[in-house]
């Protein structure tokens, strides 16, 4: 057997060798094995886990879009949904199932589509009104200027009569004309309403005499404040018509203004035969088709309705009545509505 310092340099190079001495002489015994068929098996290993980890990537790469796609599935509705909205449809409503961050983004997006109708809905509504009003202000306009010249004329024919009598109704009713035009503004001076109650009585109790008492009490501080024109009146014509013409005693109204806590409280009493608590309710409530065939609470609904556009919730509006023992009406607006109303607000 060749010693192993003779095998030749390229031989060791292409095998692995191992040898061994035995026991009973000293000769070597060197067995080969080659290199090819040593790294045969680690070739496959090497090949298998290459495959391994590139079929990881796929799934990894296919489970990462999974995963891209289902978190991004809801910010892309809730995209969807504002292209919606953005052409209109104000109706559009995302919901989405979990209470994570994008479902509470679910969540102030439909609150926010909610305000948007409501603000239409309240904007809407308010021109209709306002456009109704420009309506009443054009019919009892017709011709502002003849009427005042007219109920001059007549004023001062009873004057040169020395009717006293007709001459105060005459000048109170021209007054009530040109306190309800208000040149055509939607607001109006505490003062104005004030003095548009004060003719407005003064008539009634020329015509129902002694069967009509009113008292008008309101404080000097709240009368360069501005309110939406006619909100007092319909309750003092309601308290006659629902009072004075069915009594037959003595009818007292009383209406009063003045400061309270941070608004302006205006109050409306009378002792007529009052209100009953199914109308009370139907009238505080927000249905406008259950109470067409009452006028005296369909006119109170219309005054509440309109100062829920111009306040929001920032007022109040209290009916405090019992049938046969008279009733009290109690607005409550903020003191902060002359800053608010200071540019005007015109109908027409």
């Amino acid at each position: 057997m060749p010693d192993k310092d003779i095998i030749s340099r390229a031989y060791i190079e292409t095998v692995v060798d191992k040898y061994y001495t035995t026991e009973q002489s000293s000769w070597r015994i060197i067995y080969t094995v080659p290199m090819k068929e040593l790294l045969s098996d680690l070739n496959s290993v090497l090949i298998a886990t290459i495959m391994v980890v590139i079929g990881c990537l796929i799934v990894a790469l296919i489970f990462t879009m999974f995963i891209s796609t289902y978190l991004t599935s809801p910010i892309n509705r809730l995209i969807d949904s504002m292209e919606r909205v953005k052409k209109g449809n104000f109706k559009e409503k995302v919901n989405f199932k979990y209470n994570d961050e994008i479902g509470v983004l679910g969540e102030q997006y439909n609150d926010m589509i909610d305000n948007i109708n409501n603000l239409i809905d309240k904007v809407y509504l308010l021109q209709i009104q306002e456009k109704e009003a420009e309506l009443k202000a054009l019919q009892a306009q017709i011709n502002p200027h003849f009427l005042y010249n007219t109920l001059d004329s007549i004023f001062w024919k009873a004057q040169k009569s020395n009717n006293k009598e007709i001459s105060e109704m005459i000048y109170a009713l021209s007054k009530l004309f040109r306190l309800t035009l208000n040149r055509g503004y939607e607001f109006t001076y505490i003062k104005n309403e004030k003095d548009f109650i004060e003719n407005y009585l003064l008539l009634q109790k020329m015509r129902y005499g002694d069967k009509l008492s009113y008292s008008i009490r309101f404080d000097e501080e709240i009368l360069s404040y501005r309110i939406p024109k006619l909100i007092l009146q319909p309750f003092v014509e309601n308290a006659i018509a629902y009072g004075t013409e069915f009594s037959n005693t003595e009818s007292m109204i009383i209406v009063t203004g003045d400061q309270h806590d941070k608004g302006i409280r205006f109050t409306i009493k009378d002792n007529g035969r009052g209100m009953s608590s199914e109308l009370i309710a139907k009238i505080l409530s927000d249905d406008r088709s259950n109470i067409a065939n009452e006028s005296t609470g369909y006119a109170m609904k219309n005054i509440r309705k309109r100062l829920s556009l111009y306040y929001d919730d920032n007022f109040n509006f209290n009916i405090y009545s019992t049938e046969m023992n008279g009733t009290t009406i109690e607005i409550i607006i903020p003191i902060n509505s002359k800053k608010i109303i200071d540019g005007g607000v015109r109908s027409v």
